[in-house]
């Protein structure tokens, strides 16, 4: 079986009656991949990957309206400016005409004309994107446009803006400036689940026993699992039980097999639709390479 990715991965040899995919895990869960939003006053251009390998996203003809470039939504095809709007127009007495100006300045008209573009943007992205790969989101666009977008954005993903003009870059340009911000999110995303595990191992409701975790695994009752990024232990393991014995796996137990405790149980979590986190050694909360959220 061959995987492409876009990043190198550590090399490991591993015999076993399994695949290890322990060094896969952080390509799918951790906060490496990532929806970006390249946003100025007339365009808006989306993009969703990881910083090796940042795509357009395809919304299709119906979303993207006149636009010939991929991921892009156009002010225009939103808000017609040659149009009598409301806000644009007074009444004039006896005669079955309009005036355009009305009484708002023509700056006042292009903030509020901005704003309701903003909104159909975050409405498009939340809707089609956010909502469907619960990714974070990153923001490039002018001070001001990052400012007014970030105040009536309703996407609960959005991480942070990056007050550049996008107009002008490319994808890897942006992708390389939003590497601080992702840096700050994965540091963050680690700091409030090792914080969660606590609070949970406080109430019952996670343990750091790798016996107990491999049982809850199989009875589909672990959430979250951290695990140690890079840790392997030898071991035995039982997928219908979840039953493990170490080293010589000496016991009764005919139904286990020898593999690699570490992948055994994350795979278990990731069969019952758990997720599973590793983070390296220093944020660990435990000496025992793994820890476990439950969900009940």
């Amino acid at each position: 079986m061959l995987f492409r990715v876009a990043s190198s991965l550590p090399q490991r040899v591993a015999m076993d009656e399994r695949f290890c995919i322990l060094p896969l895990i952080p390509l799918a869960t951790a906060v490496e991949r990532f929806d970006l939003l390249a946003l100025t006053g007339r365009t808006a251009r989306i993009y969703t990957g990881a910083p090796e390998e940042l795509m357009p996203v395809d919304l299709g003809p119906a979303l993207q309206g006149s636009s010939d470039v991929v991921g892009e939504l156009r002010r225009a095809d939103v808000i017609d400016e040659d149009t009598l709007e409301p806000h644009r127009v007074r009444a004039s007495s006896g005669v079955a005409r309009a005036l355009h100006g009305g009484f708002r300045s023509r700056q006042e008209d292009v903030d509020a004309d901005t704003e309701r573009f903003f909104r159909e943007v975050d409405h498009t992205i939340l809707d089609h994107i956010s909502h469907a790969d619960r990714r974070p989101l990153f923001v490039v666009a002018l001070g001001e446009h990052a400012a007014v977008f970030r105040h009536l954005s309703k996407n609960p993903f959005l991480e942070g803006t990056i007050p550049r003009d996008p107009s002008r870059l490319t994808a890897m340009e942006l992708s390389r400036l939003v590497q601080p911000l992702l840096a700050e999110a994965r540091q963050q995303r680690a700091e409030r689940l090792v914080v969660s595990y606590a609070k949970s191992l406080e109430k019952g409701l996670a343990s750091g026993d790798p016996a107990e975790i491999a049982r809850m695994a199989v009875a589909g009752r672990v959430g979250t699992l951290l695990v140690e990024a890079g840790r392997a232990e030898a071991g035995c393991f039982n997928p219908a039980t979840g039953e493990i014995g170490w080293n010589g796996c000496t016991g009764t137990d005919v139904l286990a097999k020898r593999t690699d405790l570490f992948t055994a149980i994350s795979e278990a979590v990731l069969l019952h639709d758990g997720d599973v986190i590793t983070l390296p050694r220093i944020l660990m909360p435990n000496e025992n390479g793994m820890a476990a959220i439950a969900r009940f």
